[in-house]
């Protein structure tokens, strides 16, 4: 079996697998990363520092960041999120609505939520990537969806850029199949379900 075709057989495993995570579990699990990430010396340095913080914008089965995101937002935090530009993704300033009840966003690319872009808005290098998958490994690796385009996101990055991989109990695994354009992260933070 080929690196490939490894990797296609962990996604549909992986995809099962967090499917099978209750509302109850989800909620939890969304209050517990928000905390976890708030504890974080890398989250804590750049909130204080006021450097940008790369989030995502979770699909239906993925971890919420949303309370995290909010909270942070609300604080004076510096956030940004992945857009679509037609060729890529791109990290861009992610804003509160003018009420400041909600995230001023967009049904973006692969029906995914976009942070709203101002035509003047720049493209933001952030000090810490927080990011989403399907898979990690404790030694850092990583198993998206297949696009690779977190992986070109951070092989753009500057090389001290933190890296922190969150997800749920069931998305570890002991190991992962890796390619050589894999990145790695640098610290893995599991949400309590």
């Amino acid at each position: 079996m080929t690196i490939a075709q490894e990797k296609r057989e962990l996604r549909r495993e992986m995809l099962k697998a967090r499917a099978a995570i209750t509302a109850e579990q989800r909620e939890r699990a969304k209050n517990n990363i928000a905390a976890q990430l708030f504890s974080d010396a890398d989250v804590k340095r750049a909130i204080k520092e006021n450097k940008p913080i790369a989030v995502y914008l979770a699909m239906p089965d993925e971890l919420s960041l949303d309370e995290f995101i909010m909270e942070a937002l609300r604080k004076g935090a510096r956030l940004a999120a992945p857009h679509w530009d037609g060729v890529g993704y791109s990290f861009v300033p992610l804003n509160l609505t003018p009420d400041g009840n909600g995230l001023d966003v967009a049904i973006g690319h692969f029906s995914v939520r976009e942070p709203i872009v101002l035509d003047d808005e720049d493209l933001i290098q952030p000090a810490v990537v927080i990011l989403p998958g399907l898979a990690f490994a404790k030694n850092g690796a990583r198993l998206g969806f297949g696009g690779g385009y977190y992986d070109r996101l951070l092989a753009e990055s500057p090389t001290d850029v933190a890296t922190i991989a969150v997800g749920f109990p069931c998305q570890v695994a002991q190991s992962l199949p890796v390619e050589p354009h894999d990145c790695y992260f640098a610290k893995l933070l599991i949400a309590s379900i």
